[in-house]
């Protein structure tokens, strides 16, 4: 016959286990943000990563930390929670074409609840690249302006617009002043042209990405559908 002091030790140890393991995580460093489950590369370069990320309805992302500055746009409605280390739930509502901006730093999880449609969006990761100055020597107005463009926000890291190419019109020439990414938000054929070179079409659809660098004017309009995308100037 075992011992009773042993089986109430045997007790104790088991009941303890969860508690020192739960410890251990709390004072580990959450992983990265990016890559995980759910996430996909679709484009890097010196200045950014950008991810398309779906979140299933009824998971949740384990606890990770943004180690970048970084900004999204929304490419569905729905509704989802973050939750922070000490605990603290927001429930918080996605919005088709909703921009974002958050700083480095940022740790939580994030969770769809069931029965709620996945939230879907494409999240930028901003890299410290210097951003380069372009000098304007085309005579051509700026891209995005007040006026051009809904702007959307601006803070030290990037200005963002929202903005339809014209359907079907002769668009004039406007130079991109910094560089960009493009995250198209509804689809169609976009038509470029830079002086000099032939036109060129192209086929974009929602969450398609493309970046623009500065330094050059381009003439962009739509010839089928109504094409939106969010703008992301660097500064």
């Amino acid at each position: 016959m075992r011992p009773i002091g042993a089986v109430v030790f045997i007790v104790l140890f088991i009941q303890c286990q969860p508690a020192r393991a739960q410890s251990l995580d709390v004072r580990q460093e959450p992983p990265p943000a990016f890559p995980r489950v759910g996430a996909t590369r679709v484009l890097e370069n010196d200045w950014g990563t950008v991810w398309d990320v779906i979140w299933a309805p009824g998971s949740a992302t384990p606890m990770h930390r943004h180690g970048f500055d970084y900004v999204g746009v929304e490419l569905a409605n729905s509704t989802f929670s973050t939750v922070t280390p000490d605990g603290q739930r927001r429930t918080l509502t996605a919005k088709t074409g909703a921009s974002w901006f958050l700083q480095r730093g940022v740790t939580h999880i994030e969770e769809v609840p069931s029965g709620s449609p996945a939230r879907h969006a494409v999240v930028i990761d901003l890299k410290d690249a210097a951003e380069p100055s372009f000098v304007n020597s085309s005579g051509s107005p700026i891209a995005f302006a007040e006026g051009v463009a809904a702007k959307v926000d601006e803070n030290q890291r990037v200005v963002r617009w929202d903005y339809t190419w014209p359907t079907g019109e002769n668009a004039p020439a406007r130079f991109y002043g910094k560089n960009a990414f493009i995250i198209f938000v509804d689809g169609g054929e976009l038509t470029s042209s830079v002086a000099g070179r032939r036109p060129q079409s192209l086929l974009v659809s929602a969450g398609q990405v493309l970046f623009r660098p500065g330094g050059s004017a381009l003439s962009e309009r739509s010839t089928r559908g109504n094409v939106r995308g969010i703008i992301i100037e660097l500064k």
